[in-house]
């Protein structure tokens, strides 16, 4: 399972996080080390030279006074000290010192271990300790031995529970911090997704805006490389166009004189010469139409609400091609009408070319998701083992193409840069049966 974010944004504001969140662990860590703990140490320090007097003071009295002392320091203090039997043990702990307790009751206890005094954590809210003194008894005592002093000292350790102000410090802290690294992120993707916009215009077929080409020095270089990419690319497309028009309008009037030359002389040729002369003309002069189309372009043309099976049948009317017509009433969308049309005419002409008229041609329209579709499908020799991407490139000709079946290789090359200027696809599909399904797919924008 992948748990890291597949976005850069989402990549760089975790790292930024887990980076505040290290650094909160080691200034905590730090303070903890060099701080806290050696405030620990100087209270327990200043703690056992405060015991170890009060248990020099105890063994110098006697043992008449003692317990006016206890009385005295008892009613003088938050305090308790109160004389017990050695006998009685301390009560159990009800829970574990915290790591800083632990520390405190330790170096406590090694002070006063000479003493004979012994620490012991009370089951007190707040925190508390009861120090267990040992006394010997005054030579004026019956009994010798030891007498026991039980000190209790509540609330001497700090209570458990963490502050409130400083937990809503820290929270305020983390807010501000994440919020500052989101913004210092989007920021720098920003640019990076003007890119991936102009990007995407780019493969449509359109010529996106200059990206603007300041900021930080990298996303500079970034914006400059791809501007310059853009106008080279334009630059290279408008020398090819004009070169394709101009080489076309230049065979169209040979063409025209020809075409003309046949039909005035068509009484004295042979029928079937003037016949072969006539279709050449018409195949050559299809053949520059189709380099004017593939000059022609599509960027000028506006994206306007069309009826696709209207369309459609336009198409049809204007290749003359028989089709058998089954509409999927998909819903009109918002298309660029003209390069569609010339789309679809330069599949049903193929369809045509490739497959004859052993067998009716199908036209199909549908929606599929949000996608909506025209389809082409014959009975031809179909792909034939070609590569479908590479059949798409301008001037690339299957091998059935090849033999004898004229054409320039541009038909398909238009139709494909059509449906990429919709943000779709042009897709060459077997057909079960024997043949070619070519398909017009591009996503639905405006219904």
């Amino acid at each position: 399972m992948r748990l890291a974010p597949a976005s850069l944004f989402g990549r760089n504001l975790l790292l930024i996080v887990a980076l505040i969140l290290l650094g909160q662990l080691g200034s905590a860590a730090m303070f903890r080390a060099f701080v806290q703990g050696p405030r620990v140490d100087q209270a327990a320090d200043a703690f056992a030279r405060t015991l170890r007097g009060m248990h020099d003071g105890l063994q110098a009295l006697p043992d008449p006074q003692r317990a006016a002392f206890a009385q005295r320091f008892n009613a003088s203090t938050r305090n308790s000290l109160s004389p017990v039997s050695p006998d009685v043990r301390p009560p159990a702990m009800q829970r574990e010192l915290a790591p800083l307790e632990r520390r405190f009751v330790r170096r406590v206890a090694q002070q006063l271990g000479p003493l004979g005094a012994r620490l012991v954590w009370q089951p007190r809210q707040g925190g508390g300790m009861a120090v267990r003194l040992q006394v010997e008894r005054g030579k004026e005592a019956a009994a010798g031995g030891e007498q026991a002093y039980w000190l209790d000292l509540p609330g001497l350790l700090p209570a458990r529970e963490w502050p409130r102000a400083w937990v809503y410090a820290s929270g305020a802290t983390a807010l501000l911090a994440l919020g500052g690294a989101w913004l210092i992120q989007r920021r720098l993707n920003r640019p990076l997704n003007e890119v991936v916009a102009a990007a995407g215009s780019l493969a449509r077929g359109e010529r996106p805006p200059a990206l603007d080409e300041s900021g930080p020095s990298e996303i500079a270089a970034l914006a400059r490389s791809f501007n310059r990419m853009v106008e080279d690319l334009a630059r290279n497309e408008r020398e090819r166009e004009v070169m394709l028009a101009g080489i076309s309008h230049d065979l169209r009037t040979p063409l025209a004189k020809l075409r003309l030359a046949v039909e005035l002389g068509s009484g004295k040729l042979d029928a079937q010469l003037a016949t072969s002369m006539d279709n050449a003309v018409t195949t050559l002069d299809a053949i520059v139409g189709q380099f004017m189309d593939y000059a022609r372009g599509i960027q000028d043309e506006a994206a306007v609400l069309t009826d696709i099976d209207a369309l459609a049948r336009r198409a049809v009317a204007a290749c003359g091609v028989p089709v058998h017509w089954q509409p999927g009433a998909p819903p009109p969308c918002r298309v660029r009408p003209v390069a569609l049309q010339r789309a679809l005419v330069n599949l049903l002409e193929n369809a045509q070319r490739y497959a004859g008229t052993a067998s009716p041609i199908e036209l199909a329209s549908g929606q599929a998701g949000a996608e909506v579709w025209l389809e082409v499908r014959d009975r031809g020799p179909g792909l034939g083992g070609a590569d479908a991407e590479s059949l798409k490139q301008p001037f690339q000709r299957g091998d059935a193409a090849r033999s004898g079946v004229p054409g320039s290789g541009l038909g398909l090359a238009v139709a494909d840069r059509a449906m990429r200027a919709h943000g779709g696809r042009l897709e060459l599909l077997p057909r079960e049966g024997g043949g070619l399904r070519a398909r017009l797919a591009w996503p639905t924008a405006t219904h």
